[in-house]
């Protein structure tokens, strides 16, 4: 980008015209001629992976960031973003701790919500093999209704299984009230 700038530039400003978002990837391997970057009107810049990999434990790295987050911020490239990754960085040991319990504590709601499922579907499943019916004067089979337990369960479990691997992958989000961020951001 840098080598062709003014070719650039021109087709940022084309593209906006079109209305389409404009920005650059891989920032950071060139970041000497950033003084051109106030010029362009850029929606984003997306970082080089190589500054993002192991964040919580390079100091160097953090700083170049919060820098750039402080220029992005400057020349008005997307807010809310800035802010996230802000808030993200300056919790390092901590937020590890509270990655950790969160999985742990997740792990034993998949184990629970599991099991509770697995035996709500045994019971329903051992009604019907059994042919139980209700004692009320209506004499209904009762796997009838425990199916809807089966299937609440089964729900419950689920959901659990996908926080757990949101929590695992680290793409699971606080909610606003613990990040601090207002419900509709």
């Amino acid at each position: 980008m840098f080598r062709q700038f003014d070719a650039f530039k021109d087709l940022a400003r084309a593209l906006k015209g079109l209305g389409c978002r404009v920005g650059i990837e891989y920032f950071g391997q060139r970041f000497a001629e950033t003084d051109k970057l106030a010029g362009l009107g850029l929606d984003y810049i997306k970082v080089h992976p190589s500054y993002v990999r192991g964040i919580s434990s390079n100091e160097g790295n953090q700083e170049f960031l919060k820098g750039l987050c402080n220029m992005a911020r400057a020349l008005g490239i997307n807010r809310k973003r800035t802010q996230r990754l802000m808030r993200r960085m300056g919790r390092g040991e901590q937020a590890d701790a509270r990655r950790v319990l969160e999985l742990w504590s997740l792990s034993i709601a998949v184990l629970l919500s599991g099991l509770f499922a697995f035996y709500a579907a045994r019971l329903a499943w051992q009604s019907h093999l059994f042919n139980d019916i209700s004692t009320s004067s209506d004499a209904t089979p009762l796997w009838i209704p425990q199916i809807t337990m089966v299937i609440g369960t089964t729900v419950l479990f689920i959901a659990f299984l996908d926080e757990w691997v949101l929590q695992w992958r680290g793409q699971r989000r606080p909610a606003p009230s613990q990040a601090g961020d207002p419900p509709h951001e």
